[in-house]
């Protein structure tokens, strides 16, 4: 179950803002989207994500949900992420803290904490925040206008995800260090193509996003097909929230990340 779990919240990440004006390509339009997220100072955000993976006649559901908050402002570093996922009936929690150089890991009736820096941490969290692709991947693009804002919808490429795989599996080598979950040391994803929609408010701002991705996962000798499909809305940038932290973060247990 532990692998499991850290099996989807990769597959998670591999589904995530300065006013602009609006442009006919709709590749500029996401890249502008794309660009002042990564540059914000804080970020919130929520999503939920559906997977099926099949292995000869086993068919296994999945869902996740996780709420997300992380600041960055004052040379300080904040991050609490929150969910569950539920699967063959049960439903497990898990939370993740960063604060004052350390990174909490609430999961699986284990608290676990490392040391980590600010660096890291940041990376981290840009990976954990669904981290979206950026325009170069697109093999087909094209946008709406819905209202006041902008609906791009974009493909990706079996070639392309590969490279987008290879770039977002980064944070599961870290989160499986510190939960001792080897899914990235015995899984190896071998990529299908990638349908998306992001829409994007007249200030820049991404206010929501749809993924869909097929792809495979070799488990040892067995291979096991997964179909995902991810949702995820966005909070403005800019707009002020608070994070808060569980008051027994000193009992964790201390465990030590293993160098990249």
């Amino acid at each position: 179950m532990k692998k499991l779990l850290a099996l989807l919240i990769s597959a998670m990440t591999i589904l995530s803002f300065c006013g602009f004006t609006a442009d006919t390509d709709p590749a500029k339009v996401y890249q502008q989207a794309y660009e002042k997220s990564v540059a914000a100072t804080k970020q919130e955000a929520k999503a939920v994500m559906d997977m099926q993976m099949e292995l000869g006649e086993l068919t296994i559901p999945m869902k996740m949900d996780m709420d997300m908050k992380w600041s960055r402002e004052g040379g300080k570093y904040l991050m609490s992420a929150a969910g569950s996922m539920t699967a063959m009936g049960e439903t497990m929690p898990f939370a993740y803290y960063y604060t004052d150089g350390w990174y909490y890991m609430d999961m699986m009736g284990q608290k676990i904490k490392a040391p980590m820096d600010m660096e890291q941490m940041m990376e981290l969290s840009k990976q954990m925040m669904l981290q979206s692709p950026t325009a170069e991947l697109f093999d087909q693009v094209h946008m709406d206008e819905v209202g006041e804002n902008y609906r791009i919808t974009y493909k990706i490429g079996n070639s392309k995800m590969k490279e987008f795989i290879g770039q977002a599996m980064g944070m599961v080598n870290t989160m499986g260090g510190v939960s001792d979950a080897a899914a990235a040391d015995t899984a190896e994803i071998l990529p299908g193509t990638m349908n998306g929609q992001m829409t994007v408010d007249g200030k820049a701002n991404i206010l929501s996003e749809r993924m869909s991705m097929n792809l495979y996962m070799k488990i040892a000798d067995e291979t096991v097909k997964c179909a995902m499909r991810m949702k995820a809305s966005y909070e403005p940038v800019g707009k002020d929230f608070a994070i808060t932290f569980p008051d027994d973060l000193a009992s964790y247990q201390e465990q030590v990340v293993p160098a990249a």
